[in-house]
């Protein structure tokens, strides 16, 4: 009989541990599961802080989104106060992880497993306030910080490209350079300042109230016919124009043209306003005052006198005088 109550009461005693065993099993099960929601939290905060795409408040809801997701009714609404959730996660691991020590102590006859126990939970509880003050110091870097910069950048043309780089923080580590996550060019148009380039045009320039056809009628007198036409040139012009906008802008011109038509030769000087359309390779429509060659009677002679003479040509030179012109002229280059 004495041996029978022996054997059921070391029978009591190994259920008894069992099923204190499967406790601390279950237990350490549901405090681990709140480990790894927790971990889930700090990986995606550190993702999306790495994401140049997410704007300061995508992180932010993120985050508390996620943190909605581990369900214990001790813990705080994260949405109010995130600070609040993270220091009730890790009070709670902290009280279950006593309850377990003290559960372990007392199942421990002989003392042997108890301590490795402890020493278990403790690395745990260690290890999890670790987590939740690598969140804490993330989140209050994400508060804090400013996603807006301004830079100073000097634009040197009437349209500039800045390139941004966005690259991952490497720390104060120099060997340890990331490459950049994304690249983003975007155009900055400028406004304001001076802008001087030259172009190509093809101008027509006319001298209707100076110049004149002389000829020698059939009874010797001089005669003439007023010279209207309009002469085509090829010129090369200086532009010059405040910057207004990136497509359109107004100022003026000074060019040099050649006549390609006609039996005047000799270099006329242009000078008039001008309209600027386009971005790169602009063209523009230009008008205003020539001086060119003309011609004009020698030695005193007028319409009318009588010649001495049957050429003409030796009673005329060229001489300069103002006139008008209009043209139109582009850029063979891309203007910076």
């Amino acid at each position: 009989m004495p041996n029978n109550t022996s054997n059921l009461s070391k029978e009591v005693e190994r259920n008894y541990l069992i099923t204190l065993s499967l406790e601390l099993r279950m237990k350490t099960s549901l405090t681990r599961l709140k480990l790894i929601n927790l971990r889930a939290l700090k990986i995606s905060l550190m993702s999306d802080m790495n994401n140049p795409n997410l704007t300061k408040q995508d992180i932010i809801k993120n985050v508390r989104y996620l943190a909605t997701l581990c369900e214990d009714d001790r813990l705080p609404d994260p949405d109010d106060n995130l600070y609040l959730f993270l220091e009730s996660v890790e009070s709670i691991i902290r009280i279950d992880s006593e309850k377990l020590k003290s559960l372990a102590i007392e199942a421990d006859t002989d003392g042997s497993r108890g301590s490795s126990v402890t020493r278990a939970l403790h690395s745990f509880t260690k290890y999890n306030a670790d987590e939740i003050n690598e969140v804490t110091d993330l989140y209050s870097s994400l508060e804090a910080s400013s996603f807006k910069q301004i830079y100073n950048y000097k634009v040197t043309a009437d349209k500039a490209f800045l390139e941004m780089k966005f690259t991952p923080n490497s720390g104060n580590s120099s060997n340890n350079i990331k490459p950049p996550l994304k690249i983003r060019s975007f155009p900055i148009k400028a406004k304001g300042g001076f802008k001087i380039n030259t172009s190509v045009a093809l101008t027509l320039n006319n001298y209707k109230a100076t110049s004149n056809d002389y000829y020698i009628n059939n009874d010797g007198f001089i005669g003439s016919t007023p010279n209207d036409n309009f002469v085509p040139n090829l010129c090369t012009m200086i532009n010059f124009y405040p910057i207004i906008s990136d497509n359109f802008n107004v100022g003026g011109s000074f060019g040099l043209s050649i006549p390609i038509s006609g039996d005047i030769k000799g270099v006329n000087f242009l000078v008039g306003p001008s309209i600027f359309f386009g971005g790169n390779n602009r063209l523009s429509i230009t008008g205003g005052l020539a001086f060119g060659a003309v011609k004009q009677l020698t030695s005193g002679l007028k319409v009318g006198d009588k010649s001495i003479g049957s050429d003409i040509q030796g009673f005329t030179k060229n001489v300069y005088d103002l006139g008008y012109y209009i043209g139109i002229s582009f850029s063979l280059f891309d203007i910076n």
